[in-house]
Formats: C-alpha cells, structure tokens, sequence
C-alpha cells in the first residue's frame, strides 16, 4: 500500500521507474502509479514530468490525476488505461491502411495539443500508444519529455530505432516527434521498421547516413502511392523538407481520406552554385597566401568501418604537433590521431561514463590539442572536459551536468549541458567550451578555473541559439558558430563583442544549413562548415570570398561537419557522411 493505493500489479518497468495498476481505495477506482526508481533524486528532476503533463489536457493524451508523497516516496496518480499498446498489436502483423491511418491521426491531434503548449514528447513509440477496446488512443510516457521554453538543446535521449538525426545529435524539435510518428506509420502499414539492424551503432549509422528505407509500397502494395509520398516526407532527415508542425502532417493525412490533393513539400531554391574556389580576388586573401590561388582536393584518409584509421562518425578534427590531426569518432568513443601522411597512429579512450576509471568518453564531440600534444576533449553527454597527454593518460577532468534557469547560473559550478565545442588560446592559458545547451561560451584556465561566462538564448549580439563550433584567432579573437541564429559571432580575447556575420539564405555567402564549426587561418580569414558538401570562405571582416568544394563525384556526397588549417596552407576538413577527412593544398603548394 502506498497511502490509499494498493499496488495490484506491476504493468512495466523503465529506466526512470516502474507503473503499477493501482487502485484508490477510497474511490474504488483503478488508477496507473508511475514510481521513480532513485528516489534520492533532486525533487526538482522528480517533478519534471507532472509538470509538464500538469499543462496538458487533451482526450489523447494519459492524464496525470495527482502527484502525492507518501512515506518518502514520490509518485504520479495517473489514468488507467484498459486496453493494450500498439506494440501488443504490432505483433500480430501491419495494421490494415484505414486503421493505421486512424491512428496517426489520432496521435497527431495530441501533438497539436502538446506542442502547442511547448512540449516535445522525445520518445513516441509503439509501446507508448495505448488503444481502449473502443479504439481510442492515448499517449503516454512522457518522462524524457522537455519543454522548448528552456532551450531546444538537450542530450540525446528517446529510443533509437524512433529517433531522427536531429535528435539523435542532442537536438529535439516538435519536428522531431513528427518523424517519430513517420516511423510508427511505416511500421503500421509494413510490418517492419525504416532503419533496423540488430547492433545499435549500425542503426545510428543509417539514421545519420543519406540512406533510404524501402518503400512502403515495396513492402506493402496495399499503400496508396499517396499516402506513400505522406510517410516519406515525414521520414526526411533534411528538417527543411519534413512536416515542421502537427497540423501540416494532419492536413495531409485529412486531404488523402477525403480524397482531395496532398498539399505538396515545399520547393526548396538549389543549392549555391559551385564557384570557382576563391574566384573573386580579395588583397586580404593575398596577404595570407601569398597570391590569390585555389585550394584543391588532394585526397581523403579513412573510411567507414571499426579498424584503426576508419571511422564511423568522425566529428571534429585538431592539429597537433609535427603535423597530426586528431579526430574524434563519436560512435566509437575515442580520439584517432592521423600522422602527417594520413597514416593511422595511436587510438586513444574507450566508451565509458563517469563513473568508469581511466581514459573513457561517452560522446566525444569537440577537440584541442596544445603544442606539447596535452589533449583537451569535450564529451557531451558526459557534460566534462577531458585533458590527457598524448600517451592517453588523464591528467585532469572537469565538469558536470547543469541546466541553466533563466540567467541563474551557481557561481563558480562548473557543469554543461551538452557541451559540443572547444577552443584553445594557448598563448594566455585559456580553453573556451561552448555550453551547447545552455546557450552559453564559457571561459576556463587549462587547468579548469572557471573565470567568465557570455551568453544566454536570443538573437541580440552576445547572445546566442545553438552554439556550437569555436575557434581562436590572432590576438585571441574567438569565432563562434552560433548554429540556429546562422551567424558568425566574434569577441575579443576579454569576452567583449566585436561583429557578426552571416544569415539564412540561398545567395552567395548566406548559410544554406546552419554553420556548425569554423577554422581560422592567422590572419583570420574563415572557413565556415555547414554539414553540406561546401565550405564558404570569409575575409576577416566577413566578406564573402568563394566555397571550397571537395571531389564532385564521391559518393555519398561529402558532408563537411568541421575543418582545421594546418600552417595556413593545408586545410583539413571532416566528411562525417562518406566517414573520411578531406584535405585540401594550395595549388602552387601542391603542383
């Protein structure tokens, strides 16, 4: 007995904690009890999802009823749901198309609902719809759900085999529970799922590859060719081309069973014409180079697979001494360091969390190695910086998870939240972490002394949506992709605004895709990637100079994710799709 509750009988168990059928004594009534494991637990972490769910009311959605503590244990009072979930009925066998359709439908007039009121579900899945024997269908679950007022960063978290790219990345947007509901449709009127295989890491790399699911009509020829076109553009990993709100997917799946046209995807401009790399004669450019000259491709190191050298999602690259580049692999948790030639050297970290002793990474995303060859490595959803010689042994770490609250940060804490970007101004002993999450560029010593923090989510100079890649550049400058807002900030080695540039478009020199990192020559020209198959480059005052493309025939198409120069002459750059670094010479260099 919990209070007036008797536990009857246990329905599931998760990580976050186990449902009960319960019944209310006094009411005579069954009811759902969700209990949290780790009762220890901030409070405030325990009361995250009934808060959220408190703001929601909707006939397709599980109402939560109450919240009580008794005998030091918190609890939700939940509504009971007789019935069975749409996994249960998955077992049988594809769901006929009317039905599935029903059902679609039925979830997305409750996202309507939530997301309206700024909640992202982060998990929909087969064993989170609940359908009475009346056919009605609810949605439950909501404990790794977030609320968009407080960022739309976030670690990954929800179930793979559900999750787009986005998410899967740490960044979940209604959008996201859109193709969530995409992959339950393809697995209703299929049978099976879009991307499937029995080792999780090959899973991760077909959601983040340019791989296509079977058709549905492959699997099922009872699909119409309409509601086919339906489910694949709910499946586009390009957020441009997916639903972007639950309306527009539910006023396609009403044009179709009325039998009117589909509202077509929108048509998106063509990609920037390939310029000649560095056509438009720029004198900075020249200062740096010695002459106006091309870059050219001269080849790629690594492939995809698990052997030393190869990768399977190569992230962000470092220079280091004698020429090496150190690249993090964020699937196989460990840093690969490539000599000179391109040859594999040592593998250094293996997966792991906090807890674990030694040399381990959980999700290594961002790199800086200082003349000595220390590395400095930020593992995101560790929320720590790891710095270790380049033997592999720790030296020292730093950091934990901490979301910020409005502009409320615990003075002298140090903590991230999904920390994905590091920067090294090794002249003045100072290492720069984007706190991806938090919105928010913070400033250490190398030995981990926080000394000043800029920043918080807006649009305003100094502010920041998504930041993500950081680089330093003469007279410690720092650069800074600031992702959602598709701008270049930069500051002054006293955390001081100085300009920003760029802006969402499809003309010369505007980001097509949000900017994801940046590389800086000494004289600060700047290489901008946008995980597409160009990188643009700017004068140091941001003027648009041209884009350096790489080889037209790869396949898949190159997808440049971050990029480092190396004696201002060799540009190395991450293809985190073909699974390879890019590296790119001067012409008169490389003839």
């Amino acid at each position: 007995m919990l209070g007036r509750y008797k536990l009857v009988a246990e329905l599931g168990s998760g990580s976050f904690g186990s449902v009960w059928l319960g019944e209310d004594t006094w009411l005579s009534k069954k009811v759902a009890l969700k209990i949290p494991h780790n009762q220890r637990t901030d409070i405030a972490k325990l009361l995250a999802e009934p808060k959220l769910l408190a703001a929601l009311e909707h006939p397709n959605l599980v109402r939560l009823l109450t919240v009580e503590r008794i005998d030091d244990v918190l609890f939700m009072v939940m509504e009971f749901v007789e019935g069975r979930s749409l996994r249960d009925r998955l077992a049988k066998g594809p769901v006929p198309v009317p039905e599935a359709v029903d059902i679609a439908r039925a979830i997305l007039l409750a996202l309507v609902h939530a997301h309206g009121k700024g909640v992202v579900h982060r998990d929909l899945k087969p064993a989170n719809i609940l359908m009475t024997p009346a056919g009605q269908v609810k949605i439950t679950d909501f404990g790794t759900a977030h609320a968009l007022r407080g960022g739309e960063e976030t670690v990954a978290a929800g179930t793979l085999f559900y999750m787009p790219k986005e998410q899967l990345l740490g960044r979940a947007l209604p959008a996201s529970d859109l193709y969530s509901v995409g992959v339950i449709l393809y697995e209703m009127l299929t049978g099976k799922l879009p991307f499937f295989d029995e080792t999780g890491a090959l899973v991760i790399q077909k959601i983040l590859s340019n791989d296509k699911p079977a058709d549905v009509r492959e699997l099922n020829k009872a699909v119409p060719s309409e509601l086919a076109a339906i489910v694949n553009r709910a499946l586009e990993r390009d957020l441009k081309r997916r639903y972007a709100r639950a309306e527009e997917f539910l006023e396609a799946l009403d044009a179709w069973k009325a039998g009117r046209a589909v509202p077509e995807a929108p048509v998106l401009p063509p990609p920037m014409p390939a310029y000649e790399q560095f056509a438009h004669k720029v004198p900075r450019l020249a200062e740096t180079f010695g002459r106006t000259s091309d870059f050219a491709y001269r080849g790629a190191w690594g492939k995809r697979g698990k052997g030393n050298g190869e990768f399977l999602l190569p992230v962000c690259i470092a220079a280091g001494p004698e020429g090496r580049a150190y690249v993090t692999d964020a699937i196989r948790c460990h840093v690969q360091i490539l000599e000179r030639d391109g040859k594999p050297g040592a593998r250094l970290g293996t997966e792991g969390t906090v807890l674990d002793p030694g040399l381990t990474f959980h999700n290594p995303t961002a790199i800086a190695v200082n003349a000595a060859g220390d590395l400095f490595v930020c593992d995101t959803k560790n929320c720590r910086i790891e710095v270790f010689n380049g033997s592999g042994e720790v030296q020292r770490q730093f950091g934990r998870p901490l979301v910020v609250i409005g502009l409320h940060e615990e003075h002298g804490v140090v903590g991230f939240n999904n920390p994905r970007g590091l920067a090294l101004d090794e002249a003045e002993g100072l290492l720069y972490v984007a706190d991806t999450g938090n919105n928010r560029i913070k400033m250490f010593s190398t030995e981990g002394t926080p000394v000043q923090t800029v920043g918080g989510r807006g649009e305003r100079a100094g502010e920041f949506d998504t930041p993500i890649g950081l680089a330093v550049g003469s007279a410690g400058r720092l650069y800074v992709a600031d992702s959602q807002n598709f701008r270049i900030q930069v500051f002054d080695r006293g955390f001081r605004f100085v300009e920003s540039w760029g802006r969402r478009g499809s003309s010369p020199g505007d980001f097509s895709h949000a900017p994801t990192h940046v590389a800086v020559t000494v004289n600060d020209e700047v290489v901008v990637c946008d995980d597409t198959d160009q990188m643009r480059l700017f004068g140091s005052g941001g003027e648009y100079i041209g884009v350096v493309t790489g080889p037209r025939s790869a396949s898949p198409t190159p997808k440049y994710y971050s990029a480092i120069f190396v004696e201002s002459e060799v540009l190395l750059a991450v293809d985190e799709n073909g699974c390879q670094v890019h590296r790119f010479e001067l012409k008169e260099k490389s003839a």
